[in-house]
């Protein structure tokens, strides 16, 4: 069965599936996240590569955002590797969320399966979730299964989870080291509930987007402008 797609799903997939605005939005979020960080340095960004039709070919179309693969950097291979370096990837599941969602770890596991265990031969993953809401959210940090005996704790994710929060990992005046598609972006996800700080910070991320597309490439904005729609009325 195939999910509807949400407003978010579209104008975020829109923006970043372009491996290099993903790195930059990788990097970003790192310099406020250091477990985030960790990860970048054993990585190499500059290999980053989309999964085409990922989640089409897994049977959850418009359930999921987007997902990646990315080499390891060669001076944190082991040396009782028999594989070349260039053949040691690592997978990464994007999510983005605008809410709270205590099914969004079930979600991503069934993701993991589909796509990085079975179809990628089960190579490591990160997934991380890019959220935007304005509600705390942190239940994706406890144990799977906490109502059960304290040994069963141990039972963890067959994934490392990483979490972006839009609204606190980038600081306005960064918005301005962004591409215009990228910053626009950012600016609905991280005001996206506080009307009056959008009108403030919307229009020159959209004067910035226009005048870099001479005003030919309205389908993002119209995307965004469907999501800020329903995310005000909330």
């Amino acid at each position: 069965r195939q999910a509807m797609r949400r407003p978010h799903d579209i104008f975020f997939k829109s923006v970043f599936q372009d491996p290099k605005r993903t790195t930059a939005l990788l990097r970003a979020a790192a310099k406020k996240n250091p477990s985030l960080q960790e990860f970048i340095n054993v990585i190499n960004l500059d290999t980053l590569q989309e999964i085409p039709a990922a989640y089409a070919e897994s049977g959850e179309t418009g359930a999921a955002d987007l997902a990646f693969t990315v080499s390891i950097r060669e001076n944190n291979s082991t040396a009782s590797e028999q594989r070349k370096d260039a053949e040691l990837l690592v997978g990464i599941i994007e999510e983005h969320k605008s809410s709270p969602d205590k099914n969004v770890i079930q979600q991503l596991i069934r993701y993991w399966y589909k796509l990085m265990f079975r179809k990628m031969q089960n190579i490591p993953t990160v997934a991380i979730i890019i959220y935007n809401g304005t509600s705390s959210w942190k239940s994706f940090e406890k144990a799977m299964f906490p109502d059960y005996p304290a040994y069963f704790h141990k039972i963890g994710l067959p994934f490392i989870c990483e979490f972006i929060n839009v609204g606190s990992s980038f600081d306005t005046e960064e918005l301005a080291s962004f591409d215009p598609q990228m910053a626009i972006a950012i600016v609905a996800m991280k005001y996206a509930f506080d009307g009056t700080a959008l009108e403030s910070h919307f229009v020159p991320a959209l004067r910035a987007f226009l005048q870099a597309n001479k005003g030919t490439n309205t389908t993002l904005i119209e995307e965004i402008m469907v999501y800020l729609k329903s995310s005000l009325k909330k």
